[in-house]
């Protein structure tokens, strides 16, 4: 997992009253590399879901945070954006849509257009430890 540098400072100087908050979430994003099953519970593709944007759950404690990314390849996974739960409301609400587009953004400041995100909605070509089970909205 790479972190984009907006978030990678975030968890080395969280904000004030929230220290333990990005604490916990940096042991959940470690965990990515490490976790032997990997549910919907933990990773989801947004809709649509041809532009390939995912969102790591972080729900073990309040208030609950999104790491939005995009994956480069197999077990590859970009974290290039994240919100508080309660900043992004219902999944209709428009601020979804803005982390899409900020992610999609922040991958083209770093390729250039030359390496596109790996687009698929099928878990296994993406990572190791997907159960069989569905990772999105129809």
């Amino acid at each position: 997992m790479f972190l984009d540098k907006e978030l990678h400072g975030a968890l080395k100087s969280p904000p004030v009253g929230d220290e333990e908050l990005f604490g916990e979430l940096r042991a959940e994003l470690a965990s990515f590399t490490t976790l032997r099953w990997i549910t919907p519970e933990y990773l989801w593709l947004l809709n649509p879901k041809n532009r390939g944007a995912w969102e790591i759950k972080f729900r073990r404690i309040e208030p609950q945070i999104r790491v939005f990314g995009h994956f480069a390849g197999k077990d590859v996974f970009l974290a290039l954006s994240y919100n508080y739960r309660s900043d992004l409301g219902d999944i209709d609400n428009q601020n979804w849509t803005f982390e899409i587009r900020k992610i999609e953004h922040r991958w083209k400041d770093l390729f250039f257009g030359r390496y596109h995100a790996k687009k698929t909605s099928d878990p296994h070509e993406l990572f190791t430890g997907a159960i069989d089970a569905k990772y999105f909205y129809d």
